[in-house]
């Protein structure tokens, strides 16, 4: 086990490697990330500030261990104590370890827990509510950046399972359990070490995909130019017609979307709202609300309460339907 000193160093140290939740983002399946999110962060281009659900997620931490430790009658290996565990392949920075492959330094993981006598390791998460995305408890029926982490993490301690501890709504836990499959694993690996080859050691971005992460590194990296317009070539021919085709199909969508809606309004009617399989929709109904002219107001030399009045009218919002579908996405989740 070594110890980095500085925190400047911790930093470096979980930058220089692919982690447990830069795999699913370099695969397209991280609902947060994406490979160029990871390319920025590996190569100290980009920061990623601590959210308030981030702090809440680490603050409730402890306590959700402290929930599984008593429900299974685990003992729990958490922190610094982690890296006793693993000799030679563990870096510790105030409390925090970070676990290295053994053949391939760069594949790194930041374990929550480790259960040494059940022979697997804990994922500690914090989400707003249960989506379908989360199966039946004891499944490994778990979002799909959740099951790659689980299994980056096995692949790293050599663990047979992986339990996720997961707080719903702030009032609920459930467990559910990832087993080890040595073919996941193997692609995986393979996965982290070619990005870190062909991306981050030669400095070569990802190949550009649909994500506002990637239009938003070509506007940084273009900002400033020439004045320079240069001849089109088949290339940019191609996604001018793409780009050309997809506006027409949103206008037609969007009148596609607004004919439906206006269909569930009607349907609604004057009830409070519609509730099925598909989901559930319902009016907002905003209540009128007094507003005040307060330049014409200001033109009148110390108003009375009746020139007060004569200024104030009521203005009215109009109603609108909302539409939440049974298969809405989790939020909050990103929080641990």
């Amino acid at each position: 086990m070594s110890v980095v000193e500085t925190k400047e160093q911790w930093l470096t140290q979980r930058k220089g490697g692919i982690g447990g939740t830069d795999i699913s983002a370099i695969l397209g399946l991280n609902p947060w990330r994406n490979a160029i999110d990871v390319y920025l962060a590996k190569l100290g281009l980009a920061h990623q500030p601590e959210t308030q659900a981030m702090r809440l997620g680490n603050r409730l931490e402890p306590v959700i261990a402290e929930e599984y430790a008593d429900l299974t009658g685990s003992q729990l290996v958490r922190g610094a104590e982690i890296a006793q565990l693993f000799p030679g392949l563990a870096n510790v920075w105030r409390g925090h370890t970070i676990i290295e492959h053994r053949e391939h330094r760069f594949l790194i993981g930041t374990p929550d827990a480790i259960v040494p006598d059940a022979e697997r390791g804990l994922e500690i998460k914090n989400a707003g509510f249960q989506s379908r995305e989360w199966g039946r408890p004891g499944t490994d029926e778990i979002p799909r950046h959740y099951l790659l982490q689980c299994a980056w993490y096995m692949a790293l301690t050599g663990m047979s399972h992986w339990d996720v501890a997961v707080l719903f709504s702030g009032n609920r836990m459930e467990i559910y359990t990832v087993r080890r499959n040595a073919e996941l694993e193997s692609a995986l690996l393979k996965v982290g070490v070619e990005f870190w080859q062909r991306h981050i050691l030669t400095h070569t971005p990802p190949p550009i995909d649909a994500s506002k992460s990637y239009a938003q590194y070509l506007a940084r990296k273009f900002h400033v130019g020439t004045e320079q317009v240069v001849v089109a070539t088949p290339e940019a021919e191609h996604w001018a017609a793409r780009l050309r085709d997809a506006q027409s199909r949103i206008a037609g969508y969007e009148q596609e979307r607004q004919l439906a809606l206006n269909h569930l309004m009607a349907l609604a009617a004057d009830n409070k709202g519609i509730q099925g399989v598909f989901g559930k929709a319902t009016w907002v109904r905003p209540r009128p609300q007094a507003a005040t002219d307060w330049e014409a107001l200001a033109r009148s030399f110390n108003p009375t309460p009746e020139q007060i009045e004569r200024f104030t009218t009521e203005k009215t919002r109009n109603a609108y339907l909302k539409v939440t579908f049974a298969e809405r996405e989790e939020s909050n989740e990103h929080a641990a």
